[in-house]
């Protein structure tokens, strides 16, 4: 009977091993099928940051405080408007904040970060950065169209709606003013450790927002709740794309919750 009893928990162990060991075999080969190799996925150095457009000082602060685990450059959307896929896969993520700078990208520049999400790469998009196409020509911007399903296709988690007699609610002018807290909405590691931002013993956020909504597939992960309203707007949004793929929005300048921009990275890293 102990005989048996041995050899069925043996035959069960041995069973875990396999198990563990056809988990390992898929996650390595998925990393390979995205483009990775074995020296990124092994890698002791900081992570590579590309930031198109500018970082807030808030943004730059959380990012110098992980000097060791990130290394950031600075480019504009004019620099890399020409931009392949080749160039983009050496980044392990890339920030899209134009806040301070122009709101477009080129043609060849959308799809390329289009085809570096579906090949696993993770990306940051800062409230209405990336919402025009550009022509070039200098600063030319296509004006018949507007928002990132235009620009970035089916990788965006937010969409531009139209509001107050057609006007795209993503377009620069159109921000509203709130007096807010975050509010988590989903357990998530970009969340980790917090429920609400500013805690309640503290001044609520001033600041405006896009009234802009989750696109198909996309989840919101936190939301403003503003003060004496019922209303409510989302804060972080995340769209998942392909296996490895992650896109994540901020409606809002993520230096101003640096710790749940520092998740936000570590998550995506």
């Amino acid at each position: 009977m102990e005989e048996d009893e041995f050899a069925t928990s043996k035959k069960k162990k041995n069973n875990l091993i396999i198990i563990a060991i056809v988990v390992f075999i898929l996650i390595i080969a998925a990393f390979l099928f995205v483009g990775g190799n074995f020296p990124d996925l092994f890698s002791s150095e900081p992570s590579p940051v590309l930031v198109i457009g500018d970082l807030s000082s808030g943004e730059r602060l959380v990012l110098d405080n992980l000097n060791q685990e990130f290394i950031f450059s600075i480019r504009s959307a004019t620099d890399l408007e020409s931009s392949s896929i080749e160039e983009l896969r050496d980044y392990s993520i890339i920030i899209i904040d134009q806040t301070a700078t122009e709101k477009s990208i080129s043609l060849d520049l959308g799809a390329s970060l289009k085809s570096y999400v579906e090949k696993g790469g993770k990306i940051i998009i800062v409230k209405n950065s990336a919402i025009r196409t550009s022509l070039g020509l200098g600063g030319v911007e296509a004006g018949d169209s507007i928002g990132w399903v235009n620009t970035l296709g089916d990788i965006a988690p937010a969409k531009c709606i139209l509001i107050n007699g057609n006007e795209p609610s993503c377009k620069v002018g159109n921000k509203v003013p709130i007096v807010a807290r975050i509010i988590k909405q989903e357990d998530h590691p970009i969340m980790y450790g917090i429920d609400i931002a500013p805690t309640n013993d503290l001044q609520p956020y001033q600041l405006g927002v896009l009234p802009i909504q989750a696109s198909d597939g996309a989840k919101v992960i936190a939301y403003f709740d503003v003060e004496n309203t019922p209303q409510t707007f989302p804060a972080i949004i995340e769209k998942r794309n392909f296996i490895l793929g992650k896109v994540v929005y901020f409606n809002y300048d993520p230096g101003m919750t640096p710790t749940i921009f520092k998740n936000t990275l570590i998550y995506l890293k």
